[in-house]
């Protein structure tokens, strides 16, 4: 396994939304889709393909003797492909707000 389990889990995970919209995009709400940071977590994936430390507030807890987290280019490519949708629909989503008020 070339990532640590924890990092695509639903709610603790660092990249779990992100992970999500790249493989089962129809599963995910709204809510869900706009709480995420995108330059912090375009910004933490970066760090994560390139094997630098991921920040405390992302990165799961892990024992200290415990190597770098690591993951493999078809993990990256989906976690971008995540990424890019999730910034897809909230930029869909904000554009779509002004429509809706003006035709009510």
């Amino acid at each position: 396994m070339f990532y640590h389990p924890e990092i695509l889990q639903r709610r603790s995970g660092c990249f779990g939304t992100i992970w999500l919209a790249a493989t089962c995009v129809s599963r995910l709400q709204r809510r869900e889709v706009m709480a995420v940071d995108v330059p912090r977590t375009c910004s933490a994936l970066a760090a994560f393909v390139q094997g630098l430390a991921l920040p405390r507030s992302l990165a799961p807890p892990l024992p200290a003797e415990a190597p770098p987290l690591r993951c493999s280019l078809y993990l990256a490519a989906l976690l971008q492909l995540g990424l890019t949708r999730v910034y897809w629909r909230q930029c869909g989503a904000l554009a779509g707000a002004p429509c809706r008020d003006i035709s009510r």
